[in-house]
């Protein structure tokens, strides 16, 4: 199982190498971590501007060599930003979907960049899953899930 506060300070990495690329409208306000999905909502209800998310990570062990256990940790970030419902015509909602996907994008970019390698704590396995979030916990943007082994 990945160590939590490690994992936080590889996503807030990831955040921060993300939001020197990105521009000032685009930047990451803050990343916001919480145990389950629903304790995530609650942290994010009344949070303004573009946000970090992450719930944190279950852990699959395959124990079938005792001398060499592997950890899959499957990980769901968030991109989200809130938006009042009906504030947007067609149009602009084009658009603020359109600069999460950036976001998403560079954050995926950093993902894979990132030196996890053999002697770090972790790496992804097998790809990474893009899906449009509307309407999550009054928030829209996007969610990225991928697998970590460790």
């Amino acid at each position: 199982m990945i160590e939590i506060n490690r994992y936080c300070e590889a996503m807030i990495e990831v955040m921060n190498n993300a939001n020197n690329e990105l521009e000032i409208d685009s930047k990451i306000r803050e990343f916001i971590i919480s145990p389950t999905e629903s304790g995530l909502l609650q942290k994010i209800k009344d949070k303004d501007g573009i946000l970090f998310c992450s719930s944190y990570p279950p852990c699959d062990t395959d124990a079938t060599n005792s001398d060499a256990t592997r950890d899959s940790n499957t990980v769901l970030l968030f991109i989200l930003e809130r938006v009042s419902a009906g504030s947007m015509d067609n149009k602009d909602e084009r658009e603020h979907f359109s600069k999460m996907q950036r976001i998403a994008e560079k954050i995926v970019e950093k993902l894979v960049a990132q030196e996890y390698g053999c002697d770090k704590d972790f790496r992804i396995k097998d790809g990474i899953h893009l899906e449009w979030e509307y309407n999550y916990g009054g928030a829209n943007g996007l969610s990225i899930a991928f697998n970590l082994e460790n």
